[in-house]
Protein backbone atom coordinates (compact mmCIF):
# COMPACT_ATOMS: atom_id res chain seq x y z
CA UNK A 1 0.00 0.00 0.00
CA UNK A 2 1.46 3.37 -0.89
CA UNK A 3 2.24 5.76 1.95
CA UNK A 4 0.00 8.48 0.56
CA UNK A 5 -3.08 6.34 1.06
CA UNK A 6 -2.56 5.79 4.85
CA UNK A 7 -3.85 9.18 6.05
CA UNK A 8 -6.96 8.79 3.97
CA UNK A 9 -7.55 5.39 5.52
CA UNK A 10 -7.21 6.79 9.06
CA UNK A 11 -9.65 9.56 8.28
CA UNK A 12 -12.12 7.04 6.97
CA UNK A 13 -11.72 4.91 10.09
CA UNK A 14 -12.51 7.74 12.53
CA UNK A 15 -15.96 7.48 14.27
CA UNK A 16 -18.59 10.13 13.57
CA UNK A 17 -18.67 13.27 15.71
CA UNK A 18 -20.88 12.61 18.72
CA UNK A 19 -21.55 16.31 19.28
CA UNK A 20 -23.50 16.56 16.06
CA UNK A 21 -27.21 15.87 16.55
CA UNK A 22 -28.47 12.66 15.10
CA UNK A 23 -32.19 13.06 15.89
CA UNK A 24 -32.93 16.81 15.83
CA UNK A 25 -31.39 19.71 17.80
CA UNK A 26 -29.56 19.10 21.05
CA UNK A 27 -30.82 19.95 24.58
CA UNK A 28 -28.63 23.04 24.78
CA UNK A 29 -30.03 24.38 21.54
CA UNK A 30 -33.58 23.73 22.75
CA UNK A 31 -32.94 25.76 25.92
CA UNK A 32 -31.40 28.58 23.92
CA UNK A 33 -34.30 28.74 21.49
CA UNK A 34 -36.81 28.65 24.35
CA UNK A 35 -35.00 31.48 26.12
CA UNK A 36 -34.95 33.54 22.92
CA UNK A 37 -38.70 32.96 22.49
CA UNK A 38 -39.40 34.12 26.05
CA UNK A 39 -37.25 37.19 25.56
CA UNK A 40 -39.02 38.01 22.34
CA UNK A 41 -42.43 37.61 24.04
CA UNK A 42 -41.42 39.87 26.89
CA UNK A 43 -40.16 42.47 24.47
CA UNK A 44 -43.20 42.28 22.22
CA UNK A 45 -45.65 42.45 25.17
CA UNK A 46 -46.41 46.06 26.11
CA UNK A 47 -46.09 45.38 29.86
CA UNK A 48 -43.75 43.00 31.57
CA UNK A 49 -44.84 40.85 34.49
CA UNK A 50 -43.56 43.30 37.05
CA UNK A 51 -45.24 46.24 35.33
CA UNK A 52 -48.55 44.37 35.19
CA UNK A 53 -48.38 43.62 38.92
CA UNK A 54 -47.61 47.23 39.73
CA UNK A 55 -50.47 48.38 37.55
CA UNK A 56 -52.91 46.04 39.30
CA UNK A 57 -51.81 47.04 42.78
CA UNK A 58 -51.56 50.74 42.09
CA UNK A 59 -55.26 51.51 42.65
CA UNK A 60 -55.75 49.58 45.92
CA UNK A 61 -52.51 50.93 47.33
CA UNK A 62 -53.62 54.46 46.57
CA UNK A 63 -56.92 53.85 48.30
CA UNK A 64 -55.29 52.33 51.36
CA UNK A 65 -53.06 55.35 51.77
CA UNK A 66 -56.09 57.58 52.34
CA UNK A 67 -56.76 57.84 56.10
CA UNK A 68 -60.36 57.29 57.25
CA UNK A 69 -62.53 60.12 58.46
CA UNK A 70 -61.98 60.79 62.18
CA UNK A 71 -65.70 60.30 62.90
CA UNK A 72 -66.10 57.18 60.78
CA UNK A 73 -66.13 53.67 62.19
CA UNK A 74 -62.55 52.97 61.17
CA UNK A 75 -61.52 56.36 62.53
CA UNK A 76 -63.11 55.57 65.88
CA UNK A 77 -61.42 52.17 65.95
CA UNK A 78 -58.05 53.86 65.40
CA UNK A 79 -58.79 56.48 68.02
CA UNK A 80 -59.73 53.86 70.63
CA UNK A 81 -57.09 51.34 69.56
CA UNK A 82 -56.32 50.36 73.15
CA UNK A 83 -59.95 49.32 73.79
CA UNK A 84 -60.04 46.63 71.05
CA UNK A 85 -63.33 47.62 69.48
CA UNK A 86 -62.98 45.32 66.47
CA UNK A 87 -64.26 42.18 68.19
CA UNK A 88 -67.07 39.68 67.71
CA UNK A 89 -70.48 41.14 68.60
CA UNK A 90 -70.77 38.69 71.48
CA UNK A 91 -68.03 40.78 73.14
CA UNK A 92 -69.68 44.13 72.52
CA UNK A 93 -70.03 46.51 75.44
CA UNK A 94 -71.87 49.75 76.11
CA UNK A 95 -68.99 51.61 74.44
CA UNK A 96 -69.85 50.03 71.09
CA UNK A 97 -73.45 51.21 71.35
CA UNK A 98 -72.36 54.73 72.24
CA UNK A 99 -69.94 55.01 69.31
CA UNK A 100 -72.34 53.47 66.80
CA UNK A 101 -75.26 55.60 68.00
CA UNK A 102 -77.73 53.15 69.59
CA UNK A 103 -79.64 53.62 72.84
CA UNK A 104 -82.09 51.48 74.81
CA UNK A 105 -85.40 52.97 75.95
CA UNK A 106 -87.80 51.03 78.14
CA UNK A 107 -91.48 51.38 77.26
CA UNK A 108 -94.52 50.85 79.39
CA UNK A 109 -96.51 47.67 78.91
CA UNK A 110 -99.61 49.80 78.42
CA UNK A 111 -98.63 50.21 74.79
CA UNK A 112 -98.66 46.44 74.39
CA UNK A 113 -102.26 46.34 75.56
CA UNK A 114 -103.10 49.15 73.14
CA UNK A 115 -101.97 46.95 70.23
CA UNK A 116 -104.81 44.55 70.99
CA UNK A 117 -107.39 47.19 70.10
CA UNK A 118 -105.61 47.94 66.81
CA UNK A 119 -105.41 44.31 65.78
CA UNK A 120 -108.69 44.35 63.86
CA UNK A 121 -107.39 47.10 61.59
CA UNK A 122 -104.09 45.39 60.85
CA UNK A 123 -103.02 42.01 59.55
CA UNK A 124 -101.34 40.38 62.50
CA UNK A 125 -100.41 36.94 63.71
CA UNK A 126 -103.06 34.50 64.74
CA UNK A 127 -103.69 34.68 68.47
CA UNK A 128 -103.71 31.33 70.26
CA UNK A 129 -106.19 30.51 72.96
CA UNK A 130 -105.72 31.75 76.51
CA UNK A 131 -105.32 28.17 77.67
CA UNK A 132 -102.33 27.75 75.36
CA UNK A 133 -100.79 31.00 76.62
CA UNK A 134 -101.31 29.98 80.26
CA UNK A 135 -99.74 26.60 79.66
CA UNK A 136 -96.68 28.23 78.11
CA UNK A 137 -96.33 30.68 81.02
CA UNK A 138 -96.67 27.92 83.60
CA UNK A 139 -94.04 25.86 81.81
CA UNK A 140 -91.60 28.78 81.88
CA UNK A 141 -92.31 29.50 85.53
CA UNK A 142 -92.06 25.88 86.62
CA UNK A 143 -88.89 24.08 87.79
CA UNK A 144 -88.19 22.37 84.47
CA UNK A 145 -84.96 21.80 82.58
CA UNK A 146 -83.49 24.86 80.93
CA UNK A 147 -83.36 23.25 77.48
CA UNK A 148 -87.09 22.56 77.59
CA UNK A 149 -87.75 26.20 78.44
CA UNK A 150 -85.66 27.25 75.47
CA UNK A 151 -87.69 25.16 73.04
CA UNK A 152 -91.14 25.97 74.47
CA UNK A 153 -91.14 29.52 73.06
CA UNK A 154 -90.44 28.45 69.43
CA UNK A 155 -93.12 25.80 69.70
CA UNK A 156 -95.53 28.45 70.95
CA UNK A 157 -94.67 30.83 68.09
CA UNK A 158 -95.28 28.10 65.51
CA UNK A 159 -98.93 28.02 66.53
CA UNK A 160 -99.25 31.73 65.68
CA UNK A 161 -99.23 31.36 61.89
CA UNK A 162 -95.45 31.72 61.57
CA UNK A 163 -92.75 29.71 59.82
CA UNK A 164 -89.56 28.82 61.67
CA UNK A 165 -86.50 28.86 59.44
CA UNK A 166 -83.99 26.04 59.54
CA UNK A 167 -81.02 28.33 60.06
CA UNK A 168 -79.96 29.55 63.50
CA UNK A 169 -77.38 32.14 62.46
CA UNK A 170 -77.63 35.63 61.02
CA UNK A 171 -74.89 36.99 58.72
CA UNK A 172 -73.29 40.18 60.00
CA UNK A 173 -72.00 42.53 57.30
CA UNK A 174 -69.03 44.87 57.56
CA UNK A 175 -67.67 46.73 54.55
CA UNK A 176 -70.36 45.00 52.47
CA UNK A 177 -68.93 41.58 53.31
CA UNK A 178 -70.00 38.87 55.72
CA UNK A 179 -67.35 38.84 58.43
CA UNK A 180 -69.13 36.62 60.96
CA UNK A 181 -72.44 35.02 61.85
CA UNK A 182 -74.55 35.63 64.94
CA UNK A 183 -76.07 32.60 66.68
CA UNK A 184 -79.73 32.94 67.63
CA UNK A 185 -82.33 30.61 69.10
CA UNK A 186 -84.86 30.91 66.30
CA UNK A 187 -85.79 32.91 63.20
CA UNK A 188 -89.44 33.29 62.24
CA UNK A 189 -91.12 34.62 59.13
CA UNK A 190 -94.73 35.62 58.64
CA UNK A 191 -96.59 33.75 55.95
CA UNK A 192 -97.35 37.00 54.12
CA UNK A 193 -94.00 38.78 54.46
CA UNK A 194 -90.30 38.34 55.09
CA UNK A 195 -88.55 37.75 58.42
CA UNK A 196 -90.71 39.22 61.16
CA UNK A 197 -89.10 38.07 64.42
CA UNK A 198 -85.88 36.68 65.89
CA UNK A 199 -86.00 34.70 69.11
CA UNK A 200 -83.04 34.86 71.47
CA UNK A 201 -82.30 32.96 74.67
CA UNK A 202 -80.02 35.15 76.78
CA UNK A 203 -78.74 32.19 78.79
CA UNK A 204 -78.09 29.42 76.27
CA UNK A 205 -77.36 31.59 73.24
CA UNK A 206 -75.57 34.63 74.68
CA UNK A 207 -74.18 34.08 78.17
CA UNK A 208 -72.79 30.59 77.52
CA UNK A 209 -71.19 31.58 74.21
CA UNK A 210 -69.76 34.69 75.82
CA UNK A 211 -68.11 32.58 78.51
CA UNK A 212 -66.68 30.21 75.91
CA UNK A 213 -65.29 33.12 73.89
CA UNK A 214 -63.05 34.13 76.80
CA UNK A 215 -62.19 30.55 77.74
CA UNK A 216 -64.08 30.61 81.03
CA UNK A 217 -65.79 27.28 80.47
CA UNK A 218 -62.46 25.52 79.83
CA UNK A 219 -60.71 27.01 82.86
CA UNK A 220 -63.07 25.65 85.50
CA UNK A 221 -60.40 23.46 87.00
CA UNK A 222 -57.79 26.22 87.12
CA UNK A 223 -56.95 28.22 90.21
CA UNK A 224 -54.98 31.32 90.86
CA UNK A 225 -54.41 34.33 88.58
CA UNK A 226 -55.76 32.68 85.41
CA UNK A 227 -59.16 32.01 86.95
CA UNK A 228 -59.39 35.50 88.43
CA UNK A 229 -58.47 37.03 85.08
CA UNK A 230 -61.26 35.09 83.36
CA UNK A 231 -63.74 36.23 85.98
CA UNK A 232 -62.67 39.83 85.48
CA UNK A 233 -63.25 39.53 81.74
CA UNK A 234 -66.66 38.02 82.41
CA UNK A 235 -67.67 40.93 84.63
CA UNK A 236 -66.51 43.41 82.02
CA UNK A 237 -68.56 41.78 79.27
CA UNK A 238 -71.69 41.19 81.34
CA UNK A 239 -74.05 44.19 81.04
CA UNK A 240 -75.29 45.80 84.26
CA UNK A 241 -78.87 45.53 83.02
CA UNK A 242 -79.68 42.18 81.47
CA UNK A 243 -82.41 43.68 79.31
CA UNK A 244 -79.93 46.09 77.69
CA UNK A 245 -77.49 43.52 76.32
CA UNK A 246 -75.37 44.94 73.45
CA UNK A 247 -75.59 41.59 71.65
CA UNK A 248 -79.27 42.28 71.04
CA UNK A 249 -78.30 45.41 69.10
CA UNK A 250 -75.98 43.41 66.85
CA UNK A 251 -78.82 40.99 66.10
CA UNK A 252 -81.12 43.90 65.22
CA UNK A 253 -78.45 45.36 62.93
CA UNK A 254 -77.90 42.01 61.18
CA UNK A 255 -81.64 41.64 60.67
CA UNK A 256 -81.87 45.15 59.20
CA UNK A 257 -78.97 44.38 56.83
CA UNK A 258 -80.91 41.39 55.50
CA UNK A 259 -83.97 43.54 54.88
CA UNK A 260 -81.85 46.20 53.18
CA UNK A 261 -80.24 44.00 50.54
CA UNK A 262 -82.86 41.30 50.27
CA UNK A 263 -86.17 43.19 49.95
CA UNK A 264 -89.31 41.17 49.50
CA UNK A 265 -92.78 42.46 48.64
CA UNK A 266 -95.22 42.38 51.53
CA UNK A 267 -98.03 40.81 49.51
CA UNK A 268 -95.94 37.85 48.40
CA UNK A 269 -96.06 34.52 50.16
CA UNK A 270 -92.90 32.97 51.55
CA UNK A 271 -92.33 29.70 49.72
CA UNK A 272 -88.67 29.32 50.68
CA UNK A 273 -88.04 31.47 53.79
CA UNK A 274 -84.36 30.50 53.96
CA UNK A 275 -83.73 32.74 50.94
CA UNK A 276 -84.21 35.72 53.25
CA UNK A 277 -81.00 34.84 55.10
CA UNK A 278 -78.70 35.04 52.09
CA UNK A 279 -75.93 37.52 52.72
CA UNK A 280 -75.42 40.66 50.70
CA UNK A 281 -73.44 40.32 47.47
CA UNK A 282 -69.72 40.84 47.70
CA UNK A 283 -69.69 43.60 45.07
CA UNK A 284 -72.69 45.91 44.84
CA UNK A 285 -73.55 48.00 41.82
CA UNK A 286 -74.96 51.39 42.91
CA UNK A 287 -77.27 51.42 39.88
CA UNK A 288 -78.91 48.14 40.91
CA UNK A 289 -79.41 48.84 44.62
CA UNK A 290 -83.04 48.45 45.74
CA UNK A 291 -85.09 51.48 46.63
CA UNK A 292 -85.66 50.08 50.10
CA UNK A 293 -82.03 51.01 50.85
CA UNK A 294 -83.14 54.63 51.46
CA UNK A 295 -85.80 53.83 54.06
CA UNK A 296 -86.04 52.74 57.67
CA UNK A 297 -86.26 49.08 58.56
CA UNK A 298 -88.41 47.85 61.41
CA UNK A 299 -86.83 44.91 63.21
CA UNK A 300 -87.93 43.01 66.31
CA UNK A 301 -86.35 40.54 68.70
CA UNK A 302 -88.05 38.46 71.39
CA UNK A 303 -85.66 37.39 74.16
CA UNK A 304 -86.01 35.09 77.15
CA UNK A 305 -84.31 36.18 80.37
CA UNK A 306 -81.54 34.12 81.89
CA UNK A 307 -83.74 33.05 84.79
CA UNK A 308 -86.68 32.40 82.40
CA UNK A 309 -88.86 34.67 84.53
CA UNK A 310 -89.26 37.48 81.98
CA UNK A 311 -89.69 38.09 78.28
CA UNK A 312 -88.17 41.07 76.48
CA UNK A 313 -89.59 42.48 73.24
CA UNK A 314 -87.22 44.79 71.34
CA UNK A 315 -88.37 47.01 68.49
CA UNK A 316 -86.21 49.40 66.46
CA UNK A 317 -86.40 51.34 63.22
CA UNK A 318 -82.87 51.40 61.84
CA UNK A 319 -82.34 53.91 59.00
CA UNK A 320 -80.16 53.12 56.03
CA UNK A 321 -77.72 55.87 57.08
CA UNK A 322 -76.89 53.94 60.25
CA UNK A 323 -76.34 50.78 58.22
CA UNK A 324 -74.04 52.66 55.84
CA UNK A 325 -71.74 53.36 58.76
CA UNK A 326 -70.82 49.66 58.69
CA UNK A 327 -71.06 49.32 54.91
CA UNK A 328 -68.62 52.21 54.34
CA UNK A 329 -66.60 52.28 57.57
CA UNK A 330 -64.02 54.79 56.29
CA UNK A 331 -66.61 57.46 55.41
CA UNK A 332 -68.49 59.69 57.82
CA UNK A 333 -72.29 59.42 57.89
CA UNK A 334 -74.32 61.98 59.80
CA UNK A 335 -76.77 59.60 61.49
CA UNK A 336 -79.04 60.27 64.44
CA UNK A 337 -79.19 58.11 67.53
CA UNK A 338 -81.27 54.99 66.96
CA UNK A 339 -83.67 54.32 69.83
CA UNK A 340 -84.33 50.69 70.70
CA UNK A 341 -87.55 50.43 72.66
CA UNK A 342 -88.18 47.32 74.69
CA UNK A 343 -90.92 45.94 76.92
CA UNK A 344 -90.38 43.75 79.97
CA UNK A 345 -93.08 41.12 80.53
CA UNK A 346 -92.84 39.61 84.00
CA UNK A 347 -94.14 36.04 84.09
CA UNK A 348 -94.80 36.05 87.84
CA UNK A 349 -98.35 37.37 87.44
CA UNK A 350 -100.13 34.98 85.10
CA UNK A 351 -103.16 37.21 84.39
CA UNK A 352 -101.11 40.24 83.35
CA UNK A 353 -98.68 38.06 81.45
CA UNK A 354 -101.48 36.65 79.29
CA UNK A 355 -102.61 40.15 78.30
CA UNK A 356 -99.05 41.32 77.64
CA UNK A 357 -98.22 38.30 75.49
CA UNK A 358 -101.32 38.98 73.43
CA UNK A 359 -100.06 42.52 72.99
CA UNK A 360 -96.67 41.19 71.84
CA UNK A 361 -98.28 38.98 69.21
CA UNK A 362 -100.47 41.84 67.99
CA UNK A 363 -97.46 44.13 67.59
CA UNK A 364 -95.57 41.72 65.31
Amino acid sequence: MPPSSIPNAKMAAQPPNTLEPLHGPSYIENRLEKRRAQDSDSVSHPLSKRCRILKILSVPLALRCQPPHPLSVNGLIRKHCQDRLYVHPVKWTAQHLELLGYQFVRESNKKLRDHRHQRRRQKSLRLPSEAKIRATINHLRGPSIRDSKTTIVPEFLKTCNTIQLDKFRLPFEFKRRTITTLPVSGIFAHRRSAISLVYLDLECCVASKRDRSIGLSMSGNLDGPVWRMKQTQQRQLQPPNEAEDPYVVSVLIALAQILQYKPRPQNRSVNDPDECLESAPTKLDPTTLPRQAATDFKVQVLALARDAASLYLYTARIPSVSLDMLNEPSNHHDANVVLISYHVVQLTDCEKSVQNIKGILCSL
